[in-house]
């Protein structure tokens, strides 16, 4: 008998099989919580209990995050200046620090900032590659947590037709 058809047989003693199992089980029943509003999605993905989705301006985010972050060229972020459609803006973040933790990405004129985050596991090069909407022309930050010090990118962006509502 082949080792796929064993572990079929046999789903308890699969590793692969309980986890697929477990992440199933739960994120349906996240998903059921969400689909009757008794989750927000947003509060749902919130890593380690800091709702930064719910953070509306910029300095709401900073403060979450723990404190001001550094511009010291360790991050750098590539997006373009003048932005003919907002609803789909290509954006990549590249970090020359040792042992990234996270990286967010922050659009200061959306209704919320807070626009993606990140979780980089250890080990990982430390870049991120995305798109984004943009409502409206501003500024596009790029924050990353290393050392449990913050490091910061930012560029200004000219949005002709926006994108969120």
């Amino acid at each position: 008998m082949c080792g796929w058809s064993v572990m079929r047989a046999e789903p308890g003693r699969s590793p692969v099989s309980r986890g697929r199992r477990s992440l199933l089980k739960h994120g349906g029943a996240l998903a059921l919580l969400a689909a009757c509003g008794l989750v927000e999605a947003r509060r749902a993905y919130a890593r380690d209990g800091v709702a930064m989705f719910d953070a509306t301006t910029m300095r709401e985010v900073l403060a979450r995050l723990g404190g001001e972050p550094a511009a010291d060229g360790k991050v750098v972020l590539v997006i373009d200046e003048v932005i003919e459609n907002g609803g789909m803006v290509p954006v990549s973040v590249e970090c020359r620090l040792d042992a990234v933790e996270e990286i967010l990405l922050i659009v200061e004129g959306n209704p919320a900032p807070v626009a993606v985050r990140f979780g980089i596991p250890a080990g990982t090069e430390p870049f991120v590659s995305t798109r984004l909407k943009l409502a409206q022309s501003g500024r596009v930050h790029a924050v990353a947590r290393a050392n449990g010090r913050l490091h910061v990118a930012s560029r200004d962006t000219q949005v002709t037709v926006g994108a969120c509502s």
